[in-house]
């Protein structure tokens, strides 16, 4: 993990479960999954990304604006929480694996 010594961002302990959801996404769709958090601060953002090597995440369970039942919920309670917080929620798709980014405003 690749963190700054400190990074006070507008948020509340749902943070976790936001976060526990992004983690636990990595880790349950991949055989042998490899995670990696990081931190970074900017004027504007905290930024937090949990990446994998897995077989990254299908088109429409990025489709965060409805839920599904039993399909995307996970994410789609990441966003609610990134949002409630003032924040944003996006992915990257690199070759392999997959990327969630949490953007919230720093405090």
């Amino acid at each position: 993990m690749s963190a700054p010594d400190s990074a006070t961002a507008v948020a509340d302990r749902r943070l976790v479960f936001a976060l526990s959801n992004a983690i636990e996404n990595a880790v349950d769709h991949n055989d042998q999954p490899s995670v990696e958090m990081s931190v970074e601060t900017t004027d504007t953002a905290v930024e937090i990304r949990v990446a994998d090597d897995g077989p990254g995440i299908p088109e429409q369970e990025r489709d965060i604006t409805q839920p599904q039942h039993g399909s995307g919920l996970g994410l789609w309670a990441v966003n609610w929480v990134v949002e409630s917080f003032g924040g944003n929620l996006a992915f990257e798709t690199p070759e392999r694996g997959s990327g969630v980014v949490l953007w919230l405003r720093p405090q």
